[in-house]
């Protein structure tokens, strides 16, 4: 097995998005794609998600939360939450934290304002994690007061990326919602 789907395998168990970006709908001509060709999911995936190691655990990159949930959110407020990463491997990895609009959201979401990426600040945006161990970053969201907010729903996602140590580059999203007052 070539290492990205190792890594494709190893990642699509915590139930996350990989590879930057967003995810195919199905691996074409994959002796594994779904029949409909309409679930995410990596080849050989134990179907039971019972499964999957626990955060910590396994010898992968993992993040958590998947989803964050911003609600009764205005200009002048401050949301403030941490992101962990596992670092699966023996030697320590470098991650960079990014914000990023995805052109997937969910249909009642729209797309962020334009200058929403000022609005969110990651803290620290590169960490190095030791072998097996876990870290965190903090991601916060302050729109300054009297901003208007032409978007009454809106999503974003924050990638943590794997810069050191990997053949190939390795992403994980976390999908941010924020539902304005």
């Amino acid at each position: 097995m070539i290492p990205c789907i190792a890594a494709a395998v190893a990642l699509a168990i915590g139930g996350v998005v990989l590879f930057g970006g967003d995810p195919p709908a199905s691996v074409p001509n994959s002796p594994n794609a779904p029949a409909n060709n309409t679930t995410n999911s990596a080849p050989n995936v134990p179907p039971n998600p019972g499964t999957a190691p626990d955060f910590g655990e396994g010898d992968s990159m993992q993040v958590r939360p998947a989803e964050v949930s911003i609600g009764n959110y205005a200009p002048g407020k401050e949301a403030s939450y941490d992101i962990e990463i596992y670092n699966g491997k023996d030697e320590p990895r470098t991650y960079t934290i990014e914000y990023r609009v995805s052109e997937r959201r969910r249909p009642e979401y729209e797309a962020p304002p334009a200058n929403a990426g000022q609005w969110v600040i990651i803290d620290p945006a590169t960490v190095t994690i030791g072998p097996r161990q876990t870290g965190s970053v903090t991601v916060t969201l302050r729109i300054p007061e009297g901003t208007t907010v032409d978007v009454s729903r809106w999503e974003f996602r924050i990638y943590v990326v794997e810069t050191t140590g990997a053949q190939f580059e390795v992403e994980i999203g976390t999908r941010w919602l924020v539902r304005m007052a």
